[in-house]
């Protein structure tokens, strides 16, 4: 089994950028990443049951506050996946405390939108399902320091 990002991203702009980011965050890890996108509320359910490994990534502008309302709903329909809300910039605090609330995480990643921070989402939450025995803990392709270490003095 393999860790999942879904995008849920109404933007076509917001969604093909993050994609973009997945898809360099994915080449950077150690394990094997699936990178999905669902464009509208119906692709998001459908999507949702697939698979238990799934980190949502559900952009601020998908619902608004209304997210706050929508998170119970997702963890009711697959209780294991993760969710982390993207805020928008410069968002009010109380929006990252009603997420947190809701049992999401929050983020603002057009203030910070690089690989290196998605590869440290992702990290977090593939740790998170090895302990709960959602992943294996076997990350696949892990090489070898010492080698490499001597062909970079050679």
């Amino acid at each position: 089994m393999s860790l999942r990002v879904l995008l849920a991203i109404s933007s076509p702009v917001f969604r093909q950028t993050m994609r973009r980011i997945a898809d360099l965050a994915a080449e950077l890890l150690p394990w094997p990443v699936e990178i999905d996108e669902a464009v509208d509320p119906q692709q998001l359910n459908e999507k949702l049951v697939v698979s238990p490994t799934t980190l949502l990534l559900l952009d601020w502008e998908w619902g608004g506050e209304g997210i706050i309302r929508l998170i119970p709903r997702l963890f009711e329909q697959n209780p294991s996946i993760r969710v982390v809300v993207l805020l928008p910039p410069a968002a009010p605090k109380a929006y990252r405390a009603a997420v947190w609330e809701a049992g999401a995480c929050a983020s603002t990643p057009r203030d910070r939108l690089d690989e290196e921070w998605l590869v440290t989402i992702l990290c977090l939450v593939h740790r998170a399902m090895e302990r709960e025995g959602l992943l294996s803990s076997n990350p696949g392709r892990i090489p070898d320091l010492l080698s490499l270490n001597d062909k970079s003095t050679t």
